[in-house]
Order: structure tokens, then C-alpha cells, then sequence
């Protein structure tokens, strides 16, 4: 009916074979494991600083593990030439990251951890 919904299919499969799935899985597991330590935890930090909803952060966590799964998958099935590609792009934009961190992040106790992008922060 749509021929190139058959090779979208095809190129996908072709790609997942070639993954590696014992890292992949591995990661996936660690994700999982990550989720549930957060639930465990969530409502007694959350009870303890006052938020109105005590799974707060298990919201949070399971907000942010969504589009992690699918930059794990896209990056997993990416060619390796085109990762050599964009290799040194990533790493300058690592470098001006921690430049930024190093002259403009807040200081809490003494170091400064995270980069603030608007609403969102980076570790």
C-alpha cells in the first residue's frame, strides 16, 4: 500500500540488529531501577519540603526518562560515521558548557554544579 512505510520497516529492523542490546538493556534495567529508588524515595522528600504532591519528583523523573528513552534509541541506531561526524561538535559544546559553568553557575557550598536554561537545569 505504502512502499515506503515497508522500507522505513526494513531500514528499522535492519538497525536494530545491529545493536548492541546487552548495553542497551543494561541501560534500560539501570532507568527502571533509577524509577522505582525514586518512588521509594519521592514521598518522604517531598513530605519533608513541604510539596503539595507527594510524588513529586516520581513525576518529574517520569517526565525525563520518556525523551531519554528515545535519545538512547536515536543516538543507539545512529551510524557510526555520522556520530565521528558530529564528535567534535559535542565536544566543543561540552567545553563551552563547563566555560559557562566555570563563570556564570550559581555556587551552592562551595561548587557550582548546575547550568540553568530557562525553566530547566543541567547537571
Amino acid at each position: 500500500m505504502f512502499p515506503f512505510i515497508t522500507k522505513l520497516k526494513s531500514d528499522l529492523i535492519t538497525q536494530y540488529r545491529g545493536l548492541d542490546k546487552t548495553i542497551l538493556y543494561g541501560a534500560f534495567i539501570l532507568m527502571v531501577c533509577g524509577f522505582f529508588l525514586t518512588l521509594a524515595a519521592s514521598p518522604g522528600v517531598a513530605e519533608r519540603t513541604h510539596l503539595p504532591n507527594l510524588y513529586h519528583f516520581v513525576i518529574r523523573q517520569a517526565i525525563w526518562v520518556l525523551p531519554s528513552l528515545g535519545v538512547m534509541l536515536g543516538v543507539a541506531m545512529m551510524p557510526v560515521k555520522r556520530i565521528r561526524q558530529l564528535s567534535g561538535v559535542i565536544l566543543i559544546g561540552a567545553i563551552l558548557c563547563m566555560i559557562y559553568i566555570l563563570l556564570f553557575a550559581a555556587r551552592t557550598k562551595g561548587a557550582a554544579r548546575w547550568m540553568n536554561i530557562g525553566p530547566i537545569g543541567l547537571q
